[in-house]
């Protein structure tokens, strides 16, 4: 079988989900061929650097101006129009990939992607089946479009949304997001602790920065060290150096002072987070949707921040409408919140139940199995 999984690279989400999905279909079957492409680099380097670049800049610099774009792009009108007018236009720059790598199916990670193949076969250019896979808990109308045979989605809760907006009940597949196999293997947490030269008898908090390494981690950190409860800190910054050289000599230059800043282990990037998550009690992040995946399946309640507008707030509201996770505040009320959390150990364990009961365990293999299933039906 080959598989070619069409992603982008705006935003971390879509490449994680894209390689784990890869990873998962050679596991299963090792003679299976995958091509993963970032498709705008694809069609030019430029217009991916332009469009990856512009958009850290908006959720970074001007979050309110994202979320205008976020809403007005999930209605019709003529600025969602103009972006199908793009993805049509560029569409036509994929199909020497298609007719070169010859694959019996398509999976995209990505909108824009989608929208690209929609519109080929649409337009009867390409017939080979496209299964779209949603990176977030919330659909949205970018996503959309009736030539799409399969759509993979992280909950129950957005069938309903789904068939407000066309798409039929089943083609509708709440499998829950791909993420990396190793979250879903055993781990040792004591193993791990000791591996990762944590104290086993405290309480840990895992605080992550997401792909970008939003700045809001800084000033959430610098709060919590305040506290007077027992309990160390896993920090991981992600692919932001001024981030981790701020906090590194905040550490450093505490310590020089005997001042009390918690047991701290700051990361600047890593692979192993499914290690960090098996062992924390609360994870401080920003809530993604391969982040929110992942922490469920870890059966890890989330506290999160919303850094970024749009879909990034609908994923925060669907944790907190299922007591598992709360939204911290950006002020130094974000202490007391995780305090009262945890010394609350009842609060913890219903919101551990909550996300186990969400996670969606077996949701690499029946995504598996549906790409399997559609691309035997033309092979």
């Amino acid at each position: 079988m080959k598989v070619l999984i069409l992603s982008a690279s705006i935003g971390g989400g879509h490449e994680k989900a894209a390689k784990a999905l890869k990873d998962n279909i050679i596991s299963e079957n090792s003679s299976n061929e995958v091509k993963i492409v970032d498709t705008l680099s694809y069609i030019s380097f430029i217009l991916s650097k332009t469009v990856s670049e512009s958009y850290k800049m908006i959720v970074k610099s001007v979050p309110k101006m994202f979320d205008v774009i976020y809403k007005k792009s999930d209605e019709k009108n003529s600025f969602n129009s103009f972006v199908v007018f793009l993805n049509h236009f560029f569409s036509r720059k994929i199909i020497p990939l298609i007719k070169d790598f010859k694959p019996d199916i398509i999976v995209s990670t990505h909108m824009f992607p989608t929208e690209m193949v929609s519109y080929l076969k649409l337009r009867k250019k390409t017939f080979v089946p496209l299964i779209c896979v949603i990176t977030d808990y919330a659909p949205h109308k970018t996503w959309i479009t009736k030539e799409v045979d399969a759509y993979v989605v992280a909950s129950k809760e957005m069938i309903p949304r789904m068939l407000n907006l066309g798409i039929k009940e089943e083609k509708i597949f709440p499998f829950g997001i791909p993420i990396d196999n190793s979250f879903f293997e055993y781990q040792d947490k004591f193993v791990i602790l000791k591996e990762l030269n944590l104290e086993k008898d405290l309480s840990t908090i895992l605080i992550m920065a997401g792909s970008f390494g939003v700045k809001d981690v800084l000033p959430i950190y610098t709060n919590l060290v305040k506290s007077t409860l027992n309990f160390q800190i896993v920090l991981i910054t992600g692919k932001n150096k001024t981030l981790y050289e701020k906090l590194y000599f905040y550490i450093e230059n505490n310590k020089e002072k005997n001042k009390n800043i918690k047991n701290t282990r700051l990361i600047y990037f890593t692979d192993e987070v499914y290690k960090f998550m098996r062992v924390s009690d609360l994870i401080i992040t920003k809530p993604g949707g391969l982040t929110v995946s992942e922490a469920l399946v870890s059966n890890l309640p989330l506290a999160v921040f919303d850094s970024i507008p749009g879909q990034e707030k609908e994923n925060a509201e669907f944790l907190i409408k299922n007591k598992m996770g709360i939204r911290l505040s950006k002020s130094k009320n974000c202490l007391r919140e995780v305090e009262e959390l945890l010394i609350n150990e009842d609060q913890l364990k219903i919101m551990q139940d909550s996300c186990r009961k969400h996670s969606q365990c077996v949701s690499n293999k029946s995504t598996y199995a549906l790409i399997e299933s559609l691309a035997k039906k033309v092979m």
